[in-house]
């Protein structure tokens, strides 16, 4: 069995920093921003459509009913169970939420880009 003291594991990593520091060694430290290219603009701030994908707001909400669906401005955004978070565009939207056999839940409302907003969890009207 080897035993190990702090003296012989200190000898023994400065061994390795030395030869790794030293000479010729097969370690090369390069930055890797020298060989990135210059980041460019395509299209100036003020030229942008405002509801564009990047004036998004979240919404936070769910469902406890079986197969429902959401969709943001008529748009299906696929199943919902659990509380989840939807991009949607700024500004004024229809977020709905629809079940097999049931009434559609539906609101309205404006929302800030970047806003967070929960819903929390909703119920389509079910016989």
């Amino acid at each position: 069995m080897i035993a190990w003291t702090i003296a012989g594991v200190l000898a023994v990593a400065a061994a390795i920093v030395t030869v790794l520091v030293k000479g010729d060694s097969a370690v090369k430290f390069t930055t890797q921003q020298e060989s990135l290219p210059k980041p460019e603009i395509s299209t100036p701030l003020t030229k942008r459509e405002p509801n564009a994908p990047y004036d998004t707001a979240w919404l936070r909400v769910g469902t406890r009913q079986y197969q429902a669906t959401v969709s943001v401005n008529g748009e299906s955004r696929g199943e919902i169970h659990d509380p989840r978070w939807l991009p949607a565009p700024a500004g004024r939207i229809t977020l709905s939420i629809h079940a097999p056999t049931c009434r559609a839940w539906d609101t309205t409302l404006t929302v800030a880009k970047d806003a967070r907003i929960t819903i929390g969890m909703r119920m389509p009207l079910c016989p």
